[in-house]
């Protein structure tokens, strides 16, 4: 263009480049604030009336909560009361972490927005909890990781509520460079829980490339700091099986319900 007249040849060519990568990554960045709105309709998650899904523009912010949400209670909350054979269990876990299929998206979708479309997977959001719980637990570290993008407002409410649930189901890796490169790392110290899993090649035909923990839906966790190190969010979180137990972590509001005087 105009631009780039009397310049020399090369210098123009490598300014063309430099103007396409910026023009690439303005164009990558709005597309990334979008995706989770997209993803949510792609895969027919309804946002209406979900309680733990704050939308602000095209991004959809999902929060961390300290009581176990409606939708949960009515459609998802009980385990799975049927036998669970070895079979149905390998069956159940691996229709989860097969990445070719959207069941594990639009499971935790639902689960995180805390959506009304629980009640169409209540039945195997049970299933899988029941499977994870029933499943062994081996780290070799002592420690899992989860790469993972989290916005400002999600973070600042993990710090507001220190104690809180994650609703969805929680990905993890024993294997620190084996986690997604995300601008946050979120750093678990599992302490031996019943809610958690390791996944084994048997339950994943990815097991080799993310040795995978599995954290059940609306396991509890504590939070022990935030950090940036190097550039990156570190959220450092401590599993409480106890709390985990619990319906919510702080108590109802109280009414004063005795007569004025």
């Amino acid at each position: 263009g105009a631009f780039n007249k009397g310049l020399p040849r090369k210098m123009s060519f490598r300014l063309e480049i430099v103007f396409k990568a910026l023009r690439f990554r303005i164009v990558f960045s709005i597309m990334m604030m979008k995706r989770f709105c997209l993803d949510a309709r792609n895969l027919n998650i309804d946002l209406n009336n979900a309680a733990l899904a704050r939308q602000v523009g095209d991004t959809v912010h999902f929060m961390v909560t300290q009581r176990r949400q409606l939708h949960y209670r009515r459609h998802c909350a009980e385990l799975w009361t049927e036998p669970l054979s070895h079979l149905v269990t390998v069956a159940t876990v691996q229709e989860y972490t097969d990445h070719t299929t959207e069941q594990c998206s639009r499971v935790n979708m639902a689960l995180a927005a805390d959506s009304p479309t629980l009640r169409e997977c209540g039945d195997f959001i049970r299933k899988l909890r029941s499977c994870v719980i029933a499943l062994p637990l081996e780290t070799s570290t002592g420690l899992c990781f989860r790469g993972v993008d989290l916005s400002k407002e999600e973070i600042c409410e993990m710090e507001r509520l220190r104690d809180f649930y994650i609703p969805s189901f929680t990905s993890t890796s024993s294997v620190p460079n084996k986690a997604y490169s995300k601008d946050s790392l979120i750093v678990v110290k599992p302490h031996n829980t019943r809610n958690a899993c390791s996944i084994t090649g048997e339950l994943s035909k990815f097991y080799e490339a993310e040795s995978e923990t599995l954290f059940a839906c609306y396991t509890a966790f504590c939070l022990e700091r935030v950090e940036v190190v190097n550039g990156k969010n570190v959220v450092t979180l401590s599993v409480d099986d106890h709390l985990t137990a619990l319906g919510e972590l702080r108590p109802p509001p109280r009414f004063d319900l005795s007569e004025p005087s």
